[in-house]
C-alpha cells in the first residue's frame, strides 16, 4: 500500500498551526476576544440560529461591539474559532464550514445492519399536498448549514451552485418544476439568497431566473425550445412557477449601511438602484458600479433565520404539513417494529441463501 503512513507523522505546527485536539492557551490580549466569541455562540444556541461561521461572528462582533472590529480582523477571529473548536471550547458542529464537500459511497456490512438503520432515515416526504412547492437557492455558503436546516423541517429543498454553475443547474431546477406540476398539480416556487452586490446579481441571481423562464416557457428571443416531460411543457400544465428574491435587497443593505461599511456614495447609489425597479429584473444594474458588497453572513443569524422561516412559512400550508410530519412518525415506528424482528433473525447469518 503506498502512501505515508499516519501513525509516523509528526506534525509541524509552525505550518499552519497546532493539529487535531490540542489545548488553548490564549494570550492575555485573545482572552477578551475568546469571551466575546463563545458568549455569541451561547446566544445564537439559545436562538436555534447555529451553525454560524467565523464571517458570520466576524460580523456580529463588529456590530455589537462598534468601532472594536473591523472586516481586517475577520481573519484573526477565524482562528481564534478554530483553536476553540480544536480545544473542545467550541462545537465543530456549530461552526459552518464554507469550504467542506463530500460524496459518501455509503453501503452497510450486511442485511441486518441495513434494517436496523432504514426506519432512521425513512420520512415522509413534507411536500406531498401541498399547493405551492418551495426550493431556495443560496450562494452564501457560511449560512448554508442554517438555511437548509430550516428548510428540511418544512420539506423544502435547498441548493446551492457555488456561482458557477449556469445552465446545467437551472435545467435541473427547472426540470423538477415541470414534473410536479405534471404529476401532481403543483405550483412551484424558488426564493434566491444572496450577497446584495452587483456582481452577485449579474451573474447569478437574475442569469439563474432567466435561464429558468427560458427552460420553462422560452420567452427569450430566439428560443422556442422547451423542456418537456412525458409530452407536456409548462404552459400544458396550468400550473405556475415563480422565482423571488428574498434578499438581500438594497433595502436590507441600508438598513445596515454601518455595518456593511457603505459610505454615503454607496446609500445614494443603492437608493436609486432600488428606485430604478420594482423587481430584481427591472432594476438598472448600473447604478451599482463601485458600490461595496454587502454579504449574507453580515446578517444577524436570528434575523436571517425569521426572514427565511416567515417567507417559507407564508407559502406553506402548515395543517398539511403537520399531518403529513405525525403520518410520517406513525409510520416510522411501525417500521422500526417490523423491521427490528427481520433483522434480528439474519443476525445470526449473513443474508445469503
Amino acid at each position: 500500500m503506498s502512501g505515508i503512513r499516519l501513525d509516523q507523522i509528526r506534525p509541524v505546527t509552525r505550518h499552519g498551526g497546532p493539529k487535531g485536539y490540542v489545548p488553548y492557551h490564549p494570550k492575555q490580549a485573545t482572552r477578551l476576544l475568546v469571551g466575546r466569541i463563545t458568549g455569541l455562540y451561547d446566544a445564537l444556541r439559545e436562538q436555534d440560529a447555529l451553525p454560524a461561521g467565523p464571517r458570520t461572528i466576524g460580523y456580529r462582533l463588529k456590530e455589537v461591539y462598534r468601532g472594536q472590529y473591523a472586516k481586517k480582523d475577520f481573519g484573526a477571529i477565524g482562528e481564534t474559532i478554530k483553536r476553540l473548536c480544536q480545544a473542545g471550547v467550541l462545537s465543530f458542529e456549530d461552526v459552518s464550514d464554507a469550504s467542506a464537500v463530500t460524496h459518501d459511497p455509503g453501503g452497510w456490512d450486511d442485511m441486518a445492519a441495513f434494517l436496523w438503520q432504514v426506519p432512521g432515515f425513512y420520512r415522509r416526504d413534507l411536500r406531498s399536498g401541498q399547493p405551492v412547492v418551495t426550493e431556495v437557492i443560496t450562494e452564501a455558503k457560511e449560512t448554508l448549514g442554517l438555511i437548509s436546516r430550516l428548510g428540511r423541517e418544512r420539506g423544502v429543498l435547498v441548493y446551492s451552485g457555488s456561482g458557477s454553475s449556469g445552465p446545467g443547474l437551472a435545467r435541473k431546477v427547472a426540470l423538477r418544476a415541470l414534473k410536479r406540476a405534471v404529476e401532481h398539480g403543483q405550483d412551484t416556487l424558488l426564493i434566491g439568497l444572496g450577497d446584495f452586490d452587483q456582481a452577485g446579481i449579474a451573474n447569478i441571481q437574475r442569469p439563474h431566473a432567466e435561464h429558468l423562464a427560458a427552460f420553462l416557457y422560452g420567452l427569450l428571443p430566439g428560443c422556442d425550445a422547451v423542456l418537456s416531460y412525458e409530452g407536456k411543457v409548462m404552459a400544458d400544465t396550468g400550473c405556475t412557477a415563480r422565482f423571488w428574491h428574498l434578499g438581500l435587497s438594497p433595502e436590507m443593505a441600508l438598513e445596515r449601511a454601518e455595518l456593511a461599511e457603505l459610505d454615503d456614495l454607496d446609500q445614494r447609489a443603492i437608493a436609486a438602484y432600488a428606485a430604478s425597479g420594482d423587481v430584481l429584473l427591472s432594476r438598472d444594474l448600473a447604478l451599482l458600479d463601485g458600490v461595496a458588497r454587502f454579504e449574507l453572513e453580515a446578517v444577524n443569524p436570528p434575523d436571517l433565520r425569521s426572514l427565511v422561516t416567515d417567507a417559507l412559512d407564508r407559502t406553506l400550508d402548515r395543517s398539511q404539513l403537520e399531518a403529513i410530519a405525525a403520518k410520517g412518525q406513525m409510520q416510522r415506528e411501525i417500521l422500526a417494529a417490523r423491521l427490528a424482528a427481520l433483522a434480528s433473525e439474519d443476525e445470526d447469518g449473513d443474508g445469503e441463501p
